[in-house]
């Protein structure tokens, strides 16, 4: 199978070209997460808000049934973590959607989407009554939402049963749901790469035999994910998932970083360690860790307590980003009543300046509680 087409995901690495090297194993799940929640991420901030609103992730958009613009972009906010593999985070934003618009079947649908399994990770069994029960009260609002939005949901619901024993099961039958979506609206870039991700989930980081032909499946979803690149290059999730659909079979290495694609001239070992920040064989390095369960507890706990003071720091910048957007919000209300610039321009100038400045401040507190997440999760994370 050749390929000619490179996708590019930001400040990474992907590779194109003819099948040189295929799988020859499939990792087990539930070891390669990218994040582990915080203990605290659950508290609600000082205003009741269950998670911050981000501003750096990109301009793609998910539109969903509701009359509450900020219930949107915490659907936005949760959909493109999921696209990232941040599900813990994404969870948070559409738990947050749905506080504000309790009506939004959607903000049901995505906590339950997230609480599912990945390519990295195998759905942790005490979630399954709970991902069930998400994807009931998605079912229960779902009369108010459009044709799209109840596709979704009904084919979520077929996911869950609540019974850890039903997961493979559960797994083919929202692919095979996911199929028949994607067929319903083939022109939904969101609703084909979803579909694709639930293929992959079927068989994680085995799509391709030891002779590098396509397992069963993957031709399709390659050729899909390539599709939507070809529609919208900068799509998130078709970026991403191309990457982990083929890296195992190419010959080609190039790297995009910089706002630059070039071509990468390293080793594949140097280039694996450039592109996840991780070196050596996964699988090798899983089978070399002996630790316990219960060591592993006490030592998670040990680090969470070691990283409590910059845990506080971080919910201080979401309280302070919150404010600052509140008052963005208050001010943007002012504006945009036409009557200020007719009786009063010099307020509606000084407004707008300070509008501007807050803009800054928060954008200045978004890199730093980014850095500071980053930070925390890599400390704290198995």
């Amino acid at each position: 199978m050749t390929r000619s087409i490179l996708a590019i995901a930001a400040g990474v690495g992907i590779a194109a070209g003819t099948p040189a090297a295929a799988q020859t194993a499939t990792p087990s799940q539930g070891t390669h997460k990218h994040y582990e929640p915080a203990p605290d991420a659950a508290k609600a901030g000082p205003n009741g808000e269950l998670a911050p609103r981000l501003q750096q992730l990109g301009t793609h958009t998910f539109p969903v049934t509701t009359a509450r613009s900020e219930a949107q972009r915490f659907v936005d906010q949760g959909v493109k973590l999921a696209y990232a593999f941040n599900h813990a985070e994404a969870g948070r934003a559409f738990r947050e959607s749905a506080r504000l618009d309790p009506d939004l079947a959607m903000a049901y649908w995505g906590q339950a989407l997230v609480l599912g399994p990945n390519i990295n990770a195998a759905m942790e069994a005490g979630d399954e009554p709970a991902a069930r029960a998400l994807a009931d009260q998605a079912m229960a609002r779902a009369g108010r939402a459009s044709p799209r939005e109840r596709a979704l949901i009904d084919a979520l619901s077929r996911r869950y049963t609540g019974r850890a024993a039903d997961r493979a099961a559960g797994d083919r039958a929202y692919a095979d749901a996911m199929r028949a979506v994607h067929r319903r609206f083939p022109d939904d870039l969101d609703i084909a790469m979803l579909y694709v991700e639930a293929m992959m989930d079927l068989r994680p980081w085995n799509y391709w035999t030891p002779d590098g032909r396509p397992q069963a499946g993957t031709a399709e979803i390659v050729a899909l994910t390539e599709d939507v690149l070809r529609r919208d290059p900068q799509h998130p999730a078709a970026n991403h998932l191309l990457i982990h659909l083929v890296e195992a079979t190419a010959d080609r290495l190039w790297l995009a970083k910089d706002g630059a694609v070039n071509p990468y001239d390293g080793d594949l070992e140097d280039y694996k360690t450039l592109v996840t920040g991780v070196s050596g064989d996964r699988r090798g390095k899983r089978e070399a860790e002996k630790a316990s369960k219960a060591d592993r507890r006490r030592d998670a706990a040990a680090r969470r307590a070691a990283f409590e003071p910059l845990a506080k720091e971080i919910r201080a910048t979401e309280a302070l980003m919150d404010r600052i957007r509140k008052r963005i919000d208050g001010i943007e209300d002012e504006l945009a009543n036409p009557a200020i610039y007719e009786k009063d321009p010099s307020t509606a100038t000084r407004l707008a300046k300070e509008r501007s400045q807050l803009a800054q401040t928060l954008a200045g507190h978004e890199e730093k509680w980014l850095s500071m997440s980053a930070e925390y999760e890599e400390g704290t994370a198995e």
